[in-house]
């Protein structure tokens, strides 16, 4: 089982002086002690992600424990491109998310931005054999952290 991250969210995920990071305890115990694993990718989640320094060695302790899948960077890119053509909206900037659970056919995003949410989950941006991701956004969600969601580049 995965789940995409929006790198911000990290923080909340990892960081125990985050305010939110209770929130996410469900999620990080899924990845840590459970089967869930990080699904990563693309050049711009890369560089998103790299704004974000305090959690990268943590991130490299769960790519070395087996916990993280990496999607190929120009598979990820060629997707961002067709979704910022599908979605031209100037309030959704996170193409890169939906290009990576298209690129991964993750069916899990994890994120705080509300405002994403709908475009995240816009059908008109996946294709069989993709379908819409659910959103987790904290601990009220940790019911579709299942194997019903299991990705087939997790198993």
């Amino acid at each position: 089982m995965c789940i995409v991250v929006d790198p911000p969210l990290f923080i909340s995920i990892f960081k125990k002086s985050d305010s939110d990071y209770s929130n996410f305890s469900g999620l990080r115990d899924w990845v840590s002690n459970g089967p869930g694993k990080f699904v990563l990718g693309g050049s711009m989640y890369k560089q998103e992600l790299s704004k974000i320094e305090s959690v990268l060695n943590l991130l490299r302790n769960y790519e070395r424990s087996g916990k993280t899948v990496s999607i190929e960077d120009s598979k990820v890119d060629k997707e961002v491109k067709a979704v910022k053509k599908l979605k031209k909206s100037k309030d959704f900037d996170d193409p890169h998310l939906a290009a990576l659970v298209r690129a991964s056919l993750c069916r899990i995003v994890a994120t705080r931005d509300k405002r994403s949410h709908k475009h995240l989950t816009d059908s008109a941006l996946y294709k069989k054999p993709c379908s819409k991701p659910k959103i987790y956004g904290g601990n009220r969600n940790n019911s579709i952290l299942c194997n019903k969601h299991v990705a087939s580049c997790c198993k």
